[in-house]
């Protein structure tokens, strides 16, 4: 009670006091700020702006009571309100002597650990202070980043922080910062062996190292350019070596620090997604700690997400694959998704596309459960189910919504699988499955303008006669689509096929490209090609073609090569039947049709030879 009176009536008095006794009284008013309702009281009567007055007489005295004062949320926010702002922060900026600016820079970390502020305003006033020499102001950031409040700029800030990480023993807070404000991380690829020494200090520790870690991986699988390419080069092989892998796995088996297990675990996604990466992987015992995870219940889904990442990441590796399916992880993971129940879609997604990674034929019976989901509206589902041997209605046309440059090489292969099966069902079954066929000769089609998986699609359509249709090449580049599939250099007899089946579309069978391919196909010697170039060349002229074919008066080439071969005479005289009922032969070409149609009288074609004298003869 007595303290609370003094601090009362000696507020009074320095209110009104100058001169030699000022400095006793301040002195005196801070001894009896003894308890935290004195100073909400005298916060209330407007105390930071009568002591703030006399700083140029007393500035170590004043900040000391200043510092005193603010003692929590209340306290702190009333000093914003009342001078934190406009008087207080422009008074650093003209001190020289360190214990003073030091004393600023504990008052400013009060006040932003205790609330809001804003840090555009209060860094520029600190920027000049953020060293070694002054471990508040990297405090003081550290605040700004605990209230989730953006930093603006920095990369200005970066390589201020940074200058901390060369002292032996980077504080959590220099640490959290510097993660924070991470852009190039030049100072952490200088000091990385520090930054590993550091490492098992304390979770918080290793929550932050292994953060700064995962930027430096970032920043080098991007292909980003940094100031030493060098350097990032070193620094990444020391973080790749088995020692480091197997330290930063070792804390996932000890810790129930969610941001730490999904720090370590997103680095070990960026490692996984490099060949090199997962090359050192293998060596480390980090793996087996990834997986012990999923047997822990209190991890979160974001983090099932990042193990399921990183094991779809190690399927390119053939020891990996291997290693993997003879631990049974197609049930293995089934199991984990019905168990965990895990129905958030990024999780379920990344769990879904382990299952496609691994999976084979021999796995369908294991995933009954995962198919009977139905789900639709998942797009690595539906490539699981393409895959499978028994087709299920609404997957292509569901597939289809997915297509994009960035999902084609994944679905075609399912989608070509799924094909299969569909034209394999008995008609009755087939006729069912009409949409769904359609939906995947789109697919197809467009995976041909993309000039991916050319062969093996030619030759599907060719195998089951599948005729081209305008719908499925709409907006498309139609002499880009043809120099796509020219320069593949698909066998001569299947080009022939499928440029035969292309012919069924009305936007591509008057295409000079595909007229002119066959054309000039000049192998007089393969009896097969020729007969499927007379085979192309009758359904041809049964469409607009023969427009174009006339035009550039290419009938007196083809009777001739064609007429030279007896085991085409048949088909040759087909073709000249049907073409001169379209456009009638002129006088000189149909001479010399008569005489070859007579020089075959006496052959087994004798009856149509006959049909066609007689029609050329009226």
């Amino acid at each position: 009670m007595y303290n609370h009176q003094q601090a009362l009536i000696l507020f009074k008095e320095i209110q009104d006091i100058q001169g030699y006794d000022l400095k006793p009284k301040i002195l005196k008013f801070k001894e009896s700020l003894t308890s935290i309702h004195i100073i909400h009281q005298l916060v209330s009567m407007g105390i930071f702006k009568v002591v703030l007055s006399y700083f140029i007489s007393l500035p170590n005295e004043v900040l000391q009571v200043i510092e005193l004062l603010i003692k929590d949320r209340e306290t702190a926010q009333s000093f914003i309100n009342s001078s934190f702002y406009e008087e207080f922060l422009p008074l650093i900026n003209e001190q020289t002597q360190p214990e003073i600016i030091i004393s600023f820079l504990r008052i400013i970390r009060l006040v932003t650990r205790y609330t809001k502020t804003n840090p555009d305003i209060i860094i520029p006033f600190i920027s000049n202070f953020i060293n070694p020499q002054y471990i508040d102001s990297v405090e003081i950031l550290n605040n700004f980043l605990s209230y989730h409040i953006q930093i603006s700029y920095p990369d200005s800030l970066e390589p201020l922080v940074g200058k901390f990480i060369y002292t032996t023993q980077p504080s959590d807070y220099v640490l959290s910062v510097y993660y924070n404000i991470f852009t190039t991380g030049e100072d952490a690829l200088i000091h990385i062996d520090d930054l590993i020494k550091v490492l098992p200090r304390s979770e918080q520790t290793k929550t932050f190292v292994v953060g700064i870690f995962t930027k430096i991986m970032a920043g080098y699988l991007s292909g980003k350019k940094t100031i030493d390419q060098t350097k990032l080069n070193e620094c990444v092989m020391k973080l790749l070596s088995s020692n480091v892998l197997n330290q930063i796995s070792s804390f996932l088996s000890d810790s129930y620090n969610i941001t730490m297990i999904s720090f370590i675990l997103t680095y070990f996604e960026f490692v996984s997604s490099d060949y090199r990466g997962i090359s050192y992987i293998k060596m480390s015992n980090a793996l087996h700690n990834i997986i012990m995870l999923l047997e822990n219940t209190f991890i979160s889904m974001r983090c099932y997400e990042k193990i399921f990442n990183i094991m779809t990441n190690c399927s390119t590796d053939n020891t990996l694959y291997f290693a993997f399916r003879s631990l049974n992880i197609i049930r293995y993971i089934s199991d984990i998704i019905e168990m965990r129940n895990i129905k958030e879609p990024n999780t379920l997604n990344a769990a879904y596309k382990v299952l496609f990674a691994y999976m084979n034929q021999d796995d369908y019976s294991l995933l009954t459960n995962i198919i009977n989901k139905n789900d639709s509206d998942n797009i690595v589902w539906l490539c699981i189910v393409a895959k499978t041997e028994n087709p299920r209605q609404h997957i292509a046309e569901n597939i289809i919504r997915y297509l994009n440059n960035d999902t084609l090489y994944v679905i075609v292969d399912c989608i070509i699988k799924y094909f299969n099966s569909i034209v394999k069902l008995k008609e009755e079954i087939k006729k069912e499955f009409k949409t769904e066929e359609e939906s995947c000769c789109e697919i197809l089609i467009k995976s041909l303008i993309q000039g991916y998986q050319v062969n093996q699609i030619i030759y599907l359509f060719n195998q089951y006669n599948i005729k081209i249709e305008d719908k499925w090449i709409k907006n498309i580049d139609i002499d880009s689509f043809f120099i796509t599939i020219q320069k593949n250099n698909i066998p001569t007899i299947q080009l022939i096929k499928f440029y035969s089946l292309l012919l069924s579309s009305p936007s591509l069978n008057n295409n000079i490209i595909l007229l002119n391919t066959i054309f000039e196909i000049n192998d007089n010697n393969d009896f097969s090609i020729q007969k499927e170039i007379i085979h192309f060349f009758i359904l041809a002229i049964q469409t607009s073609a023969i427009h174009l074919i006339d035009d550039l008066d290419w009938i007196d080439c083809l009777f001739t090569r064609f007429s030279s071969i007896p085991q085409l005479h048949q088909q040759l005289i087909q073709f000249l039947t049907i073409y001169n009922h379209i456009k009638p032969f002129k006088n000189e070409f149909k001479l010399k049709v008569l005489n070859f149609l007579t020089s075959l009288l006496d052959t087994n074609q004798t009856e149509e030879c006959c049909s066609l004298i007689i029609e050329l003869s009226n």
